[in-house]
């Protein structure tokens, strides 16, 4: 049986844990998933339990299931998914401005609340959020380090 296609852009994944499944590579599904993944179950071994702690999945599901024990189930791994989603992107957001303030206190002579704050007039100014005015900054900070070494 040849391994399915790669699945195409979804917000969850299901599917079935068999012996086989487990037995044939599947190089889409790797670690990290962009989108959460339930498993379904026959039976819990060792090589299928490895297995799913390999592929990260966010719920295992035994069958026979009750519908409610899914709907639940989906609820959870989608709430969990956002919040996921979200620390994701205030990450990326502190990580951006922390490294824009840095280039700003290096280069400028300020202090941190310097550097924010001149971000932040900057993203006013500009009319865009500190995220991208921060992007901005590091991509700058990253094209002159460039210049600077050629």
């Amino acid at each position: 049986m040849p391994p399915p296609p790669e699945p195409p852009e979804c917000q969850l994944l299901v599917l079935a844990a068999t012996p086989q499944w487990v037995r044939t590579p599947q190089p889409w599904l790797r670690s990290p998933q962009p989108m959460p993944l339930i498993a379904i179950v026959t039976y819990e071994s060792p090589t299928i339990l490895d297995y799913l702690l390999e592929i990260e999945a966010a719920q295992v599901l035994a069958t026979p299931f009750r519908t409610s024990g899914l709907l639940s189930s989906l609820m959870l791994v989608l709430q969990s998914q956002q919040i996921r989603q979200r620390l994701e992107n205030k990450n990326k957001r502190l990580r951006a401005e922390y490294l824009a303030e840095a280039y700003l206190m290096q280069h400028g002579q300020m202090t941190e609340q310097q550097a924010h704050k001149t971000l932040q007039q900057m993203a006013m100014q500009r009319q865009q959020t500190l995220l991208q005015v921060a992007e901005t900054v590091i991509r700058a900070s990253e094209q002159l380090n460039r210049d600077d070494k050629a």
